[in-house]
């Protein structure tokens, strides 16, 4: 009877703890729909050509083809505003912030120089989304 009572116990300790740890990831499963930082990564910077790759030597083309990179910027936009919600794997928020907002604007801005054939707002969005190395340095 001992042994009965001691593994009925178990087995309701072990029930609570899932219904605490599921509650608790219930608000995990609730920002799921907005991509993780290695699924936004992988999006725009992964592939032989990547997003990135795509947009940067589209846009330098002598004759860019708008109507591609517009599609291409499109893509890039959301991917590059559902950064800031997630934390960083390292740094503070604060510095996390501008880099994220800096990089959803540029990404915003890229797509209405795209739209607008205009190369040179392009390219100078480009530099901004392409240059990985700040925001990497303070958060990888």
């Amino acid at each position: 009877m001992k042994r009965f009572a001691v593994r009925f116990a178990v087995v309701a300790a072990l029930g609570v703890a899932m219904v605490v740890f599921t509650g608790s990831s219930s608000t995990v499963a609730n920002n799921a729909a907005e991509p993780s930082i290695k699924d936004v990564m992988t999006k725009v910077n992964k592939g032989k050509p990547s997003l990135c790759a795509e947009l940067k030597g589209g846009v330098s083309a002598k004759e860019p083809k708008w109507d591609e990179l517009a599609t291409k910027a499109k893509e890039l936009t959301p991917l590059a505003k559902a950064l800031g919600a997630n934390k960083p794997p390292k740094g503070d928020d604060a510095s996390w912030k501008k880099f994220t907002d800096a990089y959803a604007k540029a990404a915003e801005d890229l797509e209405k120089a795209i739209g607008a054939k205009d190369a040179k707002a392009a390219g100078a969005a480009m530099k901004v989304i392409s240059n990985c190395g700040g925001c990497h340095g303070a958060h990888k």
